[in-house]
């Protein structure tokens, strides 16, 4: 297994089926609508990113965005400005270890911190370093309304998927 940015391992495993529809389920689903379809696989730190490990993505089919997969669900997070439940996706060019570095060093700044639509956002952080993150957010809602997704569109890169 290769070393994780964070001393630890890291592991892909297969997404696990669910018996019941989770914010996770519903979130996913419309972020496949909007974007397109992701892998079967979850990209995963040995040690959880509620425990200080990275978060967990999932890749898209194309390669072009990458989402989280347990943010939803933590207890620390505070709401989105529209009041929803969510993950957060990264349209980038730069591969997996950058969007999960980026999304992890996002998800820790969101702890004290709302993200909303329409948002900028431009982190300069020691562990992107060369490479900062300076994106535009958009918000795919889910069919639910109670959650859905925070997709940070990378300056250079084009929205993936059938709506523009």
């Amino acid at each position: 297994m290769p070393a994780g940015r964070w001393g630890g391992e890291m592991s892909v495993t297969s997404t696990p089926a669910r018996a019941a529809v989770s914010h996770l389920d519903v979130i996913l689903s419309a972020v496949q609508a909007e974007l397109g379809p992701l892998q079967d696989k979850t990209l995963a730190g040995v040690v959880g990113f509620d425990a200080g490990g990275p978060v967990s993505i999932i890749e898209s089919r194309a390669g072009d965005y990458y989402v989280t997969t347990e943010l939803h669900d933590l207890v620390d997070q505070l709401p989105s400005y529209e009041g929803r439940q969510y993950e957060v996706a990264l349209v980038t060019s730069k591969g997996a270890k950058f969007a999960q570095t980026a999304l992890t060093v996002h998800a820790w700044t969101q702890e004290w911190k709302m993200i909303r639509n329409g948002q900028r956002i431009e982190m300069y952080h020691d562990d992107l370093s060369p490479d900062d993150l300076c994106g535009d957010v958009r918000m795919i809602p889910s069919e639910r309304g109670d959650c859905g997704c925070y997709v940070i569109v990378e300056d250079g890169q084009t929205y993936p998927g059938a709506r523009q």
